[in-house]
């Protein structure tokens, strides 16, 4: 995104404040799939929370970005300062509400393990004219050189 006009901020500003609605969204979409039975392993849950408590900390993505803000000719005027910190910590606050969705006490238990490759549950599952891969049972011998 540019950052060297006092308008090109104002956008930022903008679209700070549009965080919120879409982490909102994106919560709803993830409850909708937990109704359906489908939530992420315990790895990829433990690995969102921490990324979301970063953004959602007081020297997160966000409240580094309002404070070192910019134009090419020095300092924001004040309405886009302003601006800019109350979309900053608008966003910050739905990251932290994104964390707090996904901890343990507010999402239901994930699976301990994900589905291996060789599992009998697929997500996605395979379409109906995909290959089934089956295991053969070997014939002992059936592969060696031999001369037999």
């Amino acid at each position: 995104m540019p950052t060297d006009t006092a308008e090109q901020w104002d956008h930022i500003a903008g679209r700070a404040h549009n965080v919120p609605a879409a982490l909102d969204g994106y919560i709803e979409s993830l409850r909708s799939a937990k109704e359906d039975g489908k939530v992420a392993a315990a790895r990829q849950v433990k690995i969102v929370i921490e990324q979301t408590t970063k953004h959602a900390a007081e020297d997160g993505f966000f409240a580094k970005l309002a404070a070192g803000a910019k134009t090419a000719d020095g300092p924001l005027p004040g309405d886009v300062q302003s601006k800019l910190d109350a979309g900053a910590a608008a966003a910050r606050v739905a990251y932290s509400r994104l964390a707090g969705f996904w901890s343990p006490n507010c999402c239901p238990s994930p699976p301990r393990r994900t589905p291996s490759a060789a599992s009998a549950t697929r997500w996605p599952p395979a379409p109906s004219w995909a290959p089934r891969w089956t295991s053969r049972k070997r014939t002992p011998g059936a592969c060696r050189n031999s001369t037999a």
